[in-house]
């Protein structure tokens, strides 16, 4: 599962480049928060990342 989020909705967005990470980051620009577009697409990557490595290998997961 965790694998599946980083290859479909992480790895193309890594590997597009500063200019995908900008357009990412633009959606934020809805919000008012219209500066450093490139820091906020790559920070979205980065939380899908670690997202879904935290869904893979289980962290915070609490067995019963």
């Amino acid at each position: 599962m965790g694998v599946g989020f980083i290859y479909y909705h992480g790895w193309d967005k890594l590997m597009g480049g500063v200019e995908r990470w900008e357009g990412l980051g633009g959606a934020i620009a809805r919000f008012g928060l219209d500066f450093w577009l490139t820091f906020w697409g790559f920070m979205a990557l980065f939380a899908e990342s670690i997202g879904a490595l935290f869904i893979l290998f289980g962290i915070l997961f609490m067995p019963m």
